[in-house]
């Protein structure tokens, strides 16, 4: 028993003639006669009478016939369903961007997607922590997040894209607020806070903390709180990363560190390990973000 004998027999009854039922499905009544034959077969039962002009439906026929089209009825909605749910993913890019992602490096970037796309921009971008969009991600609320280091998991690919140094958020009290940059020895002796060990920030201030042999304390999860303890603390200095989210504050000076080493804070595109094969607006945006110019923007 196969799919097309059971489409082919919902045919019949709704039509009850082979001749109908065979000109409405483009096939032959041989072809026809043939798989409902098989059906019997297999069903160990007669399900149509045969008559001159028609046919009659057995009882064993009536009671498959209701059942088939309750089942396949269930089938073809999933299926265009189905094709509906995949013609959006080749038309919408469903992004996922992190809060503290500055807009003047992602944007351009989707925008100059669509123009090598030769569209009008199509897109659903979702805003969260990476914890956030990792989920939604892993859910299949979205296709793509452009996030922080999100450590080892199977389940999804990422590619580095940008990295960007770490920055002092500095009391503008502070002298060393109106200069144009500090070194690590310039704030070393200050009250050094940053990010929470456990945040996705937490490994790249440690490795930073060691190469430069500094010992901040380890308590924020984001730049605004950081930053807000700064501003209630002129002696404490804040590193942070390039974000948006740090200079929200009037109080406080971001102010470039010479000495941090570039790759400081690093993005990537991440997407599901085994995304679906059809979605060709994902990989073409994929391999656009893994190839685009960020140096111009940063």
């Amino acid at each position: 028993m196969n799919l097309s004998q059971l489409y082919y027999f919902r045919m019949l009854a709704r039509k009850r003639s082979f001749k109908g039922a065979a000109a409405e499905l483009y096939i032959s009544e041989p072809t026809l006669s043939v798989a409902v034959k098989k059906l019997e077969t297999e069903l160990g039962t007669e399900l149509v009478i045969r008559k001159r002009l028609a046919i009659e439906l057995t009882p064993e026929g009536e009671e498959f016939a209701e059942c088939l089209e309750q089942s396949l009825q269930n089938i073809d909605e999933h299926v265009a369903s189905i094709k509906t749910h995949a013609r959006e993913r080749n038309q919408t890019l469903r992004l996922g961007i992190v809060f503290s992602l500055q807009q003047r490096v992602w944007l351009p970037l989707v925008n100059d997607f669509w123009i090598a796309q030769h569209r009008e921009p199509d897109n659903v971008i979702k805003q969260g922590t990476t914890e956030q969009l990792l989920h939604a991600l892993k859910n299949g609320e979205i296709d793509v997040i452009i996030a922080g280091t999100l450590g080892k998991d199977d389940s999804v690919t990422s590619y580095p894209l940008w990295t960007s140094p770490a920055l002092a958020a500095i009391n503008t009290k502070n002298p060393l607020s109106s200069r144009s940059s500090v070194t690590f020895d310039d704030i070393r002796d200050s009250q050094l806070i940053t990010y929470v060990s456990e945040g996705p920030l937490g490994k790249e201030c440690h490795d930073l903390a060691t190469r430069f042999d500094l010992n901040p304390l380890y308590a924020y999860a984001n730049e605004p709180s950081i930053c807000s303890n700064v501003a209630s603390q002129p002696d404490s200095i804040g590193i942070v990363c390039d974000s948006w989210l740090a200079y929200s504050l009037k109080d406080v000076a971001i102010v470039p560190i010479t000495d941090s080493p570039e790759d400081f804070h690093r993005f990537w595109l991440t997407h599901r390990a085994n995304p679906p094969k059809s979605h060709t607006l994902l990989q073409e945006f994929v391999n656009f973000a893994n190839n685009y110019d960020y140096s111009r923007y940063l």
